[in-house]
């Protein structure tokens, strides 16, 4: 009974611990064949330990601990790791795989002979196996990278990657850095230093989280490091002001500034005003409103050049900007008016208004002259010069005091101004003509015309001689002396009794006269 026992207690070890049958068998040998082993059908499991590498120089890190199960059990599968067999599992997991590496778990600082550990579980089943581990006190190599600057906003150019090499191996060290960590080494450097910066190496157009890596060979030793480098999207904010209006006269109110806000920036906007730049805001608004309209904020009591200032704050950013506001003294207007002549005696005629325009208003002027102030404009006339002259406009055939209206639009403002005319006495003029001498012989050269008048006309005279009367003019003079000599003007050659004329016009009368001429035969 007590050997039947033992068998039956050995087969269940064997069964459920995965110790060797066949050590069952050596121990056991002489027990009789025709014993019936009730357990030869259940469920059994095995574990295979493996590590990778299994050997190496001090620090030995990233060491993958691989465990192969094996065994008539099934169901899901739970692998525990233990890299120093000192009870603590360093990685647990369930799965259904029976081949699963624990990828970089163990590290071992120091040198040393280690035994990592696997258990596994699986359909109420444990087992055990081990794997020694290795770690020699030979040449070491260590490689840490970092990059300046480390993060930015994109594009983020000429970044410069530090490799410090450390450890115990000896001799170069062969650099070779990679930006993105693609494979590709955008540099490749050899020096005996331990201490490498690739300068303006890499450059990153876009945002997004890049790693960037190096790998130092040395001594027959690799070893790489990487360096995260965040690469931020740019953020923008700009702004555009206007005032409307931007200009105008003494005094300009109730100006409203416009800001247009643009950028990749978002959230709500904080816009400041500042109607002269001088530092104090004379409105503060946070909205979502994009552009916003300061409704007339803005007075300027004084003549001259402003400048208005909006600040915009959004997304943690902020801009400026400002636009020049013009404020000019009210215009003015200035006329003066004057005629040519100013008086005289009727019918005063072709009479001419000239019209004076000053001040400071600017543009196109438009003249209207009315002769005699009765509401109905004689002439109107538009035009850029401040001098403008109605020539030959009026005409006054009756005495009397007239008053003459102009008026001058320029710029948005009026004028009007008023000049009197005085038409006196009804002008008269009268004429003494002879001639000398008034007869003689055949031929009679060189006969003088003499002119006297009188009378109320008025101005410089004109006198027109003709010595045959036949309508043709042999002399015209214009003067102002009341008397006048044609000298030696009228020759006669035949023998006959001749007539002289004269006319003589001044302001706007004329009057003529004649004389006799008697040439006689010898």
């Amino acid at each position: 009974m007590y050997r039947k026992y033992l068998i039956k207690h050995y087969l269940k070890r064997v069964l459920r611990g995965g110790a060797l049958l066949m050590t069952i068998a050596m121990v056991f040998a002489p027990i009789t064949p025709s014993i019936s082993l009730g357990t030869a059908d259940a469920a059994n499991l095995f574990v295979d330990v493996s590590a990778t590498p299994s050997s190496g120089p001090v620090p030995l890190n990233g060491v993958d601990i691989t465990a192969v199960v094996s065994g008539s059990a099934t169901g899901n599968i739970t692998y525990k790791f233990d890299c120093t067999s000192d009870g603590t599992w360093e990685k647990t997991i369930t799965t259904s795989t029976t081949n699963y590496t624990a990828t970089d778990l163990c590290n071992y600082p120091s040198a040393g002979s280690y035994t990592a550990k696997a258990r596994v579980e699986r359909e109420n089943l444990t087992f055990e196996g081990t794997t020694a581990i290795l770690v020699l006190s030979g040449p070491s190599l260590i490689v840490d990278l970092s990059a300046n600057p480390s993060s930015g906003s994109a594009p983020l150019n000429d970044v410069d990657l530090i490799a410090t090499v450390s450890g115990s191996a000896t001799g170069d060290i062969t650099y070779k850095f990679d930006c993105t960590s693609d494979g590709s080494w955008e540099k490749i450097q050899t020096t005996s230093s331990t201490s490498f910066t690739a300068t303006d190496l890499c450059d990153y157009p876009n945002s997004g989280n890049y790693t960037a890596s190096v790998r130092a060979e040395r001594g027959g030793f690799a070893f790489q490091g990487t360096a995260a480098i965040m690469v931020l999207e740019v953020k923008t904010l700009s702004v555009d002001l206007v005032a409307d209006p931007s200009t105008g006269f003494v005094p300009l109110n109730d100006v409203d500034l416009i800001a247009t806000v643009s950028g990749s920036a978002t959230g709500d906007i904080t816009y400041k005003f500042d109607c002269t730049n001088n530092g104090s805001y004379e409105s503060v608004i946070t909205t979502a409103s994009n552009p916003y309209t300061a409704i007339d904020l803005c007075d300027y009591a004084l003549a001259g050049t402003y400048t208005a200032k909006v600040r915009v704050e959004r997304g943690g950013l902020s801009a400026e900007d400002t636009t020049v506001i013009n404020v000019q003294e009210t215009p003015t207007l200035g006329l003066s008016i004057y005629t040519t002549p100013a008086s005289g005696n009727a019918p005063l005629e072709d009479v001419d208004i000239v019209a004076n325009i000053s001040g400071t208003a600017t543009g196109d002027i438009t003249y209207k002259f009315d002769c005699t102030n009765d509401g109905s404009w004689d002439r109107i006339q538009t035009s850029s010069n401040t001098s403008f002259t109605a020539t030959d406009l009026c005409d006054y055939f009756s005495t009397g005091v007239y008053t003459v209206r102009v008026s001058a639009e320029r710029g948005g403002l009026l004028i009007q101004g008023t000049i009197n005319v005085v038409v006196g006495e009804i002008a008269n003029l009268a004429v003494d003509f002879s001639t000398n001498p008034s007869s003689g012989s055949v031929p009679l050269n060189n006969v003088d015309l003499t002119v006297y008048i009188s009378g109320t006309a008025t101005g410089d005279i004109t006198y027109k001689f003709d010595c045959r009367n036949d309508g043709s003019w042999d002399r015209v003079v214009t003067t102002g002396a009341t008397s006048y000599t044609a000298t030696d003007l009228c020759s006669y050659s035949s023998s006959g009794t001749y007539t002289a004329k004269v006319r003589v016009e001044r302001g706007s009368v004329y009057v003529e006269g004649t004389a006799k001429i008697l040439v006689t035969s010898q």
